[in-house]
């Protein structure tokens, strides 16, 4: 064997030892991509819920007397901190950074 067929044989088995971590990656990108959606289907699913859990108190609360009205107050508060947490979570994760300018004018100075 040649010392030329020998570094053409060394270079196929690197370039077919890359193409296999690549492929591995491409797995592991698309595993990744899978788990980011079922968690983020989850996170939306549960501050769905909360909304409606809070939707159904505030209903309840609506026709209720005013004596039971300060005893349900404290669980539509809790159900509104519910939501609110689980909203903020899917905000800080899903929702997009609105876009600020950061141009400032230049200063003059007049005399």
């Amino acid at each position: 064997m040649s010392l030329h067929h020998a570094y053409c044989q060394k270079l196929d088995a690197q370039i077919d030892a890359l193409n296999a971590r690549l492929e591995l990656a491409r797995a592991n990108a698309r595993k990744f991509a899978a788990e980011g959606k079922i968690t983020a289907s989850e996170e939306l699913a549960d501050a769905e819920k909360k909304l409606g859990v809070l939707k159904g108190k505030l209903a309840a609360l609506g026709t209720a007397s005013e004596g039971a009205w300060g005893e349900m107050k404290g669980g539509v508060e809790k159900a509104w901190d519910d939501l609110s947490d689980a909203a903020k979570r899917a905000f800080d994760k899903y929702e997009q950074p609105t876009p600020t300018c950061h141009y400032q004018a230049p200063v003059t100075h007049e005399k």
